[in-house]
């Protein structure tokens, strides 16, 4: 019975990892959202799986690994219920449950004293991880006793495990793929050096939305709009980032909207309520709500409207004539035309587009490519 439990412990941690890998690909990809069903209450599995510990190498995250290994150890729980594999599945089970335990042992130590930081995946798996070490040592695995080991049945172990790795390895491919086709690592790199490369432009920060400590050595200004996909794809990308260097990077949102309704330079319909949706972001930053205006803005892209936004206002505490005689201040609109003459200045005409400490760079990076831009402008 308690390989049976074993087994299916197995299943139920590759299941966790199997969510934890998606999410994974997720931030890097541009596709998830800036808050998981994982990071509720003071879980952040947005800080864990955008750090450097995330990852093996090669862009291969820890929850992959994970996932093989949860998978062998299902199988082998499930192959020792017969009595002629029970001897060698159990010792096999303790080898793997021990490594198991002293990985997350030393997973734990780093959510905790390094990041400073709780992942409610990664404890999920710790959790099981422990589970499946307890259990097994309850069937009293004979590691000590010396015996010759049924070499077909090892054979068989590797088999599974070659297989569990290769059923992680396509499911993580397939995963990163998702958005698709990537750069290649020189393509990158490439990108990188031009930016670092092109001049560095003045960029006036005065009165302008900022995210993130004041005394950043990086400061990455985006001229964005809330209706543009881009845009989109590129709040989703720069979160991420922010997780992964909290104290070294700061965000500047300066509004473009591709609206003629505020914006001069636009000279045909594109984005009809992108103007609107600037002037409510405006609105809630007065209230010091800035983030959760522009989190919700870009998350409900498709829905942005003149209702929506009044739905979104009075569930967050605003009284609605008070909110549209917000909208209607001459102040917030020319705080907006600000931004707008000034991305003319610099030559801005498409969204989004960054100047990372001045450089210029016109649509999002994926996420690889702006922490090597990063590394490389910190001191």
């Amino acid at each position: 019975m308690r390989l049976i439990w074993i087994s299916a412990l197995g299943l139920i941690g590759a299941v966790v990892s199997l969510f934890q890998t998606k999410h994974f690909n997720d931030l890097r990809n541009g596709t998830g959202g800036f808050r998981s069903i994982c990071s509720v209450g003071p879980f952040d599995c947005e800080a864990i799986d955008s750090s450097r510990y995330a990852e093996l190498f090669a862009g291969i995250p820890i929850s992959a690994l994970a996932l093989s290994a949860f998978l062998l150890i299902a199988a082998i729980a499930w192959t020792g219920r017969r009595p002629f594999w029970k001897r060698e599945a159990i010792r096999a089970l303790f080898l793997l449950s021990s490594l198991s335990v002293l990985f997350c042992a030393s997973y734990l130590v780093i959510q905790f004293a390094v990041l400073h930081k709780a992942c409610l995946y990664c404890l999920s798996v710790d959790l099981i991880c422990f589970t499946i070490f307890g259990l097994t040592l309850s069937l009293r695995p004979e590691w000590i006793r010396p015996h010759v080991p049924m070499r077909s049945h090892w054979m068989a172990f590797g088999w599974m495990g070659l297989f569990s790795v290769a059923v992680a390895g396509i499911t993580h491919a397939t995963l990163a793929s998702s958005s698709g086709p990537g750069l290649t690592s020189n393509e990158k790199q490439e990108m990188v050096r031009e930016i670092l490369e092109s001049p560095v432009l003045p960029v006036d920060l005065e009165g302008s939305v900022r995210v993130g400590p004041p005394t950043a050595p990086v400061v990455i200004v985006k001229f964005s709009d809330f209706q543009c996909p881009s845009c989109r794809r590129g709040a989703l990308l720069l979160h991420p980032l922010m997780k992964r260097f909290p104290k070294s990077v700061q965000m500047v949102f300066k509004h473009f909207p591709l609206d003629m309704q505020c914006n001069r330079f636009i000279e045909q319909p594109m984005h009809p309520w992108s103007c609107l949706a600037s002037k409510a972001s405006e609105c809630f930053r007065k209230k010091g709500q800035f983030e959760v205006a522009y989190h919700a803005f870009f998350e409900n892209q498709e829905l942005l409207s003149a209702a929506w936004l009044d739905g979104f206002a009075k569930d967050h505490g605003w009284n609605l004539d008070e909110f549209h005689s917000c909208l209607e201040d001459p102040a917030i609109l020319e705080r907006i035309k600000k931004d707008i003459e000034q991305a003319n200045i610099l030559k801005v005409n498409s969204t989004p587009t960054f100047f990372v400490n001045g450089h210029r760079q016109l649509g999002a990076l994926p996420l690889d490519a702006w922490t090597s831009l990063i590394e490389k402008l910190l001191p």
